[in-house]
Protein backbone atom coordinates (compact mmCIF):
# COMPACT_ATOMS: atom_id res chain seq x y z
CA UNK A 1 0.00 0.00 0.00
CA UNK A 2 1.62 3.41 -0.81
CA UNK A 3 2.63 6.04 1.86
CA UNK A 4 -0.89 8.05 3.15
CA UNK A 5 -0.10 11.40 3.03
CA UNK A 6 -2.19 13.62 5.74
CA UNK A 7 -1.82 16.19 8.33
CA UNK A 8 -3.48 16.11 11.23
CA UNK A 9 -5.26 19.45 13.32
CA UNK A 10 -7.10 20.34 16.67
CA UNK A 11 -10.51 21.18 15.55
CA UNK A 12 -11.69 24.53 18.09
CA UNK A 13 -14.33 21.68 19.11
CA UNK A 14 -11.24 19.66 20.67
CA UNK A 15 -11.32 16.58 18.26
CA UNK A 16 -8.42 15.69 16.30
CA UNK A 17 -9.32 15.84 11.87
CA UNK A 18 -7.22 14.64 8.71
CA UNK A 19 -6.80 17.54 6.08
CA UNK A 20 -5.18 17.41 2.91
CA UNK A 21 -5.29 13.36 2.27
CA UNK A 22 -4.68 11.63 -0.44
CA UNK A 23 -6.35 8.66 -0.92
CA UNK A 24 -9.94 7.69 -1.40
CA UNK A 25 -11.70 6.24 1.59
CA UNK A 26 -15.23 6.03 -0.25
CA UNK A 27 -13.74 3.32 -2.64
CA UNK A 28 -12.22 1.45 0.36
CA UNK A 29 -15.46 1.11 2.29
CA UNK A 30 -17.33 0.29 -1.04
CA UNK A 31 -14.78 -2.17 -2.46
CA UNK A 32 -12.68 -3.38 -0.03
CA UNK A 33 -13.67 -2.35 4.30
CA UNK A 34 -16.01 -5.87 4.61
CA UNK A 35 -14.02 -8.09 1.41
CA UNK A 36 -10.66 -8.17 3.26
CA UNK A 37 -9.41 -8.91 6.86
CA UNK A 38 -7.65 -5.88 8.56
CA UNK A 39 -7.17 -5.00 12.30
CA UNK A 40 -9.56 -6.96 14.31
CA UNK A 41 -12.10 -7.61 11.66
CA UNK A 42 -11.88 -11.27 10.32
CA UNK A 43 -14.04 -12.95 7.32
CA UNK A 44 -14.57 -15.91 9.43
CA UNK A 45 -15.54 -15.50 12.77
CA UNK A 46 -14.96 -17.98 15.86
CA UNK A 47 -17.01 -18.35 18.50
CA UNK A 48 -15.36 -15.98 21.15
CA UNK A 49 -16.00 -13.50 18.31
CA UNK A 50 -19.57 -14.15 17.87
CA UNK A 51 -20.06 -14.33 21.48
CA UNK A 52 -18.09 -11.08 22.08
CA UNK A 53 -20.55 -9.39 19.50
CA UNK A 54 -23.89 -10.81 20.92
CA UNK A 55 -22.73 -9.59 24.28
CA UNK A 56 -22.15 -6.16 23.38
CA UNK A 57 -25.66 -6.26 21.46
CA UNK A 58 -27.12 -7.65 25.14
CA UNK A 59 -25.90 -4.48 26.58
CA UNK A 60 -27.00 -1.90 24.12
CA UNK A 61 -30.45 -3.77 24.57
CA UNK A 62 -30.91 -4.10 27.89
CA UNK A 63 -29.65 -0.03 28.32
CA UNK A 64 -32.94 0.58 25.41
CA UNK A 65 -35.14 -1.94 27.25
CA UNK A 66 -34.46 0.18 30.92
CA UNK A 67 -34.36 3.54 29.79
CA UNK A 68 -36.17 4.37 25.77
CA UNK A 69 -38.49 3.07 22.90
CA UNK A 70 -37.10 0.15 20.25
CA UNK A 71 -39.92 0.22 18.47
CA UNK A 72 -38.33 1.61 15.63
CA UNK A 73 -34.30 1.23 14.47
CA UNK A 74 -32.37 3.55 11.90
CA UNK A 75 -29.28 1.60 11.72
CA UNK A 76 -25.98 4.45 9.80
CA UNK A 77 -23.18 2.39 8.64
CA UNK A 78 -24.98 -1.23 9.31
CA UNK A 79 -21.61 -2.67 8.32
CA UNK A 80 -22.72 -6.62 8.87
CA UNK A 81 -26.31 -6.21 10.60
CA UNK A 82 -25.87 -8.00 13.34
CA UNK A 83 -27.16 -5.13 15.47
CA UNK A 84 -30.15 -4.30 13.30
CA UNK A 85 -31.14 -7.96 13.00
CA UNK A 86 -31.11 -8.11 16.59
CA UNK A 87 -34.58 -5.47 16.63
CA UNK A 88 -35.88 -6.58 13.74
CA UNK A 89 -36.24 -10.50 14.77
CA UNK A 90 -38.03 -8.44 17.96
CA UNK A 91 -40.57 -6.53 15.40
CA UNK A 92 -39.09 -3.52 15.47
CA UNK A 93 -39.18 -1.19 12.30
CA UNK A 94 -36.09 -1.56 11.06
CA UNK A 95 -33.84 0.68 7.85
CA UNK A 96 -30.48 0.37 7.95
CA UNK A 97 -27.85 1.89 5.44
CA UNK A 98 -24.22 1.41 4.25
CA UNK A 99 -21.88 2.24 1.32
CA UNK A 100 -21.28 -1.33 0.57
CA UNK A 101 -23.98 -3.96 0.86
CA UNK A 102 -21.18 -6.80 0.54
CA UNK A 103 -21.51 -7.64 4.90
CA UNK A 104 -24.86 -7.60 5.26
CA UNK A 105 -25.66 -10.10 2.58
CA UNK A 106 -23.21 -12.40 3.23
CA UNK A 107 -24.23 -12.32 7.32
CA UNK A 108 -27.65 -10.95 7.00
CA UNK A 109 -29.49 -11.07 4.22
CA UNK A 110 -33.05 -11.55 5.70
CA UNK A 111 -32.19 -7.67 6.08
CA UNK A 112 -32.13 -6.66 2.71
CA UNK A 113 -35.46 -5.45 2.28
CA UNK A 114 -34.38 -3.24 4.81
CA UNK A 115 -31.33 -1.83 3.75
CA UNK A 116 -30.33 0.80 1.30
CA UNK A 117 -26.88 1.27 -0.28
CA UNK A 118 -25.70 5.09 0.19
CA UNK A 119 -23.98 7.21 2.52
CA UNK A 120 -25.04 8.28 6.39
CA UNK A 121 -25.94 12.09 4.89
CA UNK A 122 -27.59 10.79 1.86
CA UNK A 123 -30.47 8.38 3.62
CA UNK A 124 -30.38 11.12 6.33
CA UNK A 125 -31.77 13.60 3.82
CA UNK A 126 -34.37 11.31 2.13
CA UNK A 127 -36.10 10.36 5.09
CA UNK A 128 -36.00 13.75 6.50
CA UNK A 129 -38.07 14.55 3.25
CA UNK A 130 -40.04 11.56 3.53
CA UNK A 131 -41.44 12.77 7.10
CA UNK A 132 -39.59 9.35 9.31
CA UNK A 133 -39.03 9.36 12.67
CA UNK A 134 -36.95 7.18 14.27
CA UNK A 135 -36.95 5.66 18.05
CA UNK A 136 -33.28 4.65 17.89
CA UNK A 137 -30.77 6.10 15.58
CA UNK A 138 -27.49 3.72 15.86
CA UNK A 139 -24.50 5.29 15.05
CA UNK A 140 -21.73 2.13 15.68
CA UNK A 141 -17.89 2.85 14.83
CA UNK A 142 -19.38 5.36 11.78
CA UNK A 143 -18.44 8.99 12.72
CA UNK A 144 -14.76 8.47 13.03
CA UNK A 145 -14.61 7.91 9.53
CA UNK A 146 -16.39 10.83 8.12
CA UNK A 147 -14.86 14.13 7.34
CA UNK A 148 -18.07 16.08 8.10
CA UNK A 149 -18.79 15.05 11.62
CA UNK A 150 -20.69 17.77 12.37
CA UNK A 151 -22.62 17.49 9.15
CA UNK A 152 -23.54 14.19 10.21
CA UNK A 153 -24.45 14.89 13.87
CA UNK A 154 -26.70 17.93 12.41
CA UNK A 155 -28.99 16.04 10.07
CA UNK A 156 -29.42 13.15 12.30
CA UNK A 157 -31.79 15.74 14.14
CA UNK A 158 -34.82 15.60 11.02
CA UNK A 159 -35.10 11.87 11.58
CA UNK A 160 -35.77 11.68 15.83
CA UNK A 161 -37.92 13.15 18.06
CA UNK A 162 -37.34 14.64 21.77
CA UNK A 163 -38.18 11.12 23.14
CA UNK A 164 -35.59 9.16 20.72
CA UNK A 165 -32.17 8.54 21.02
CA UNK A 166 -28.49 8.71 19.53
CA UNK A 167 -26.36 5.98 20.31
CA UNK A 168 -23.10 6.43 19.02
CA UNK A 169 -20.25 4.09 19.60
CA UNK A 170 -16.96 5.47 18.63
CA UNK A 171 -12.62 5.43 19.72
CA UNK A 172 -11.61 7.21 22.90
CA UNK A 173 -8.26 8.36 20.58
CA UNK A 174 -5.97 11.35 21.78
CA UNK A 175 -7.44 10.59 25.33
CA UNK A 176 -5.06 10.90 29.05
CA UNK A 177 -4.19 7.67 29.29
CA UNK A 178 -2.80 7.50 25.79
CA UNK A 179 -1.02 10.59 26.28
CA UNK A 180 0.55 8.58 29.30
CA UNK A 181 1.50 5.83 27.32
CA UNK A 182 3.52 8.20 24.81
CA UNK A 183 5.42 10.08 27.29
CA UNK A 184 6.89 6.55 28.89
CA UNK A 185 7.62 6.08 24.59
CA UNK A 186 5.20 2.55 24.82
CA UNK A 187 3.75 3.80 22.10
CA UNK A 188 4.04 6.33 19.08
CA UNK A 189 0.18 7.07 18.34
CA UNK A 190 -1.26 3.95 17.35
CA UNK A 191 -4.29 5.23 16.43
CA UNK A 192 -4.13 7.04 14.20
CA UNK A 193 -4.88 5.42 10.78
CA UNK A 194 -5.46 7.88 8.04
CA UNK A 195 -6.56 4.04 5.74
CA UNK A 196 -9.89 4.32 7.49
CA UNK A 197 -10.48 7.25 10.07
CA UNK A 198 -10.52 11.11 9.45
CA UNK A 199 -11.93 12.30 12.72
CA UNK A 200 -10.77 11.14 16.41
CA UNK A 201 -12.70 11.83 19.68
CA UNK A 202 -11.33 11.99 23.53
CA UNK A 203 -13.95 12.56 26.08
CA UNK A 204 -14.10 16.38 25.73
CA UNK A 205 -14.21 16.19 22.53
CA UNK A 206 -16.81 13.97 21.81
CA UNK A 207 -18.98 15.84 24.93
CA UNK A 208 -18.18 19.27 22.52
CA UNK A 209 -19.22 18.64 19.46
CA UNK A 210 -22.48 16.83 20.73
CA UNK A 211 -22.98 19.86 22.96
CA UNK A 212 -22.33 22.11 19.60
CA UNK A 213 -24.63 19.63 17.71
CA UNK A 214 -27.48 19.94 19.88
CA UNK A 215 -27.42 17.05 21.89
CA UNK A 216 -27.30 16.04 25.70
CA UNK A 217 -25.67 12.80 26.73
CA UNK A 218 -28.35 10.70 28.68
CA UNK A 219 -25.21 7.51 29.52
CA UNK A 220 -21.83 7.48 28.77
CA UNK A 221 -19.98 3.89 29.03
CA UNK A 222 -16.68 2.82 27.89
CA UNK A 223 -15.61 -0.75 27.04
CA UNK A 224 -12.47 -2.76 27.94
CA UNK A 225 -9.45 -0.95 27.93
CA UNK A 226 -7.38 -2.91 25.78
CA UNK A 227 -4.27 -0.14 26.06
CA UNK A 228 -3.40 -1.64 29.82
CA UNK A 229 -1.01 -4.27 27.65
CA UNK A 230 0.73 -1.02 26.01
CA UNK A 231 2.16 -0.33 29.59
CA UNK A 232 3.66 -3.78 29.58
CA UNK A 233 6.49 -4.75 27.57
CA UNK A 234 5.75 -8.20 27.72
CA UNK A 235 2.23 -7.96 25.96
CA UNK A 236 2.86 -4.35 23.90
CA UNK A 237 1.43 -5.32 20.74
CA UNK A 238 2.51 -1.53 19.06
CA UNK A 239 6.32 -2.79 19.28
CA UNK A 240 5.33 -6.26 18.85
CA UNK A 241 2.26 -7.02 16.20
CA UNK A 242 2.49 -10.53 17.16
CA UNK A 243 0.96 -9.77 20.50
CA UNK A 244 -2.07 -7.59 18.99
CA UNK A 245 -4.42 -11.08 18.57
CA UNK A 246 -3.99 -12.06 22.01
CA UNK A 247 -4.47 -9.08 23.37
CA UNK A 248 -7.67 -9.24 21.41
CA UNK A 249 -8.78 -12.55 22.64
CA UNK A 250 -8.26 -11.36 26.15
CA UNK A 251 -10.44 -8.43 25.74
CA UNK A 252 -13.26 -10.32 24.72
CA UNK A 253 -12.68 -12.95 27.04
CA UNK A 254 -12.60 -10.36 29.96
CA UNK A 255 -15.29 -8.03 28.48
CA UNK A 256 -17.82 -11.20 28.04
CA UNK A 257 -17.33 -12.65 31.23
CA UNK A 258 -18.20 -9.18 33.43
CA UNK A 259 -21.00 -9.06 31.44
CA UNK A 260 -22.38 -11.93 31.59
CA UNK A 261 -21.86 -12.33 35.56
CA UNK A 262 -23.18 -9.02 36.07
CA UNK A 263 -24.83 -6.89 33.52
CA UNK A 264 -25.63 -3.71 35.56
CA UNK A 265 -22.45 -4.64 37.63
CA UNK A 266 -20.41 -4.23 34.50
CA UNK A 267 -22.42 -0.90 32.83
CA UNK A 268 -21.70 0.69 36.22
CA UNK A 269 -17.96 -0.19 35.93
CA UNK A 270 -18.06 1.25 32.35
CA UNK A 271 -19.78 3.95 33.19
CA UNK A 272 -17.12 5.09 35.73
CA UNK A 273 -14.25 4.34 33.75
CA UNK A 274 -16.13 6.96 31.24
CA UNK A 275 -16.52 9.42 33.96
CA UNK A 276 -12.35 9.52 33.93
CA UNK A 277 -12.07 9.11 30.14
CA UNK A 278 -10.75 4.98 30.43
CA UNK A 279 -11.56 2.69 27.84
CA UNK A 280 -10.55 1.91 24.11
CA UNK A 281 -14.46 3.15 22.81
CA UNK A 282 -16.83 5.39 24.62
CA UNK A 283 -20.55 4.46 23.79
CA UNK A 284 -23.00 7.13 24.22
CA UNK A 285 -26.53 7.53 24.64
CA UNK A 286 -27.56 11.21 23.73
CA UNK A 287 -31.21 13.03 22.95
CA UNK A 288 -32.07 16.43 21.26
CA UNK A 289 -31.02 19.07 23.88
Amino acid sequence: MPQIKFELRRNPLGYFELENLTNNLTAFYEEEYFQKEHGCYRLKKTQLENIYRDNIISLADHIIKKRYSSSSLLDLGCGEGFFAAHFFAKSSRVTCSDLSGFAIQKENPQLLGRFLKTDALGILQKLASDGEKFDIVNLENVLEHVNQPISLLQHIHGVINRSSVLRLRIPNDFSAFQNLLQSHGLTNQHWVNPNEHLTYFNKVGLENILNHCGYEIDLMHTNFPIEVFLANPHSNYFNKKEYGAGAHEARMIIESHLIETDIEGYLDYMVAAAAIGFGREFTVYAKKK
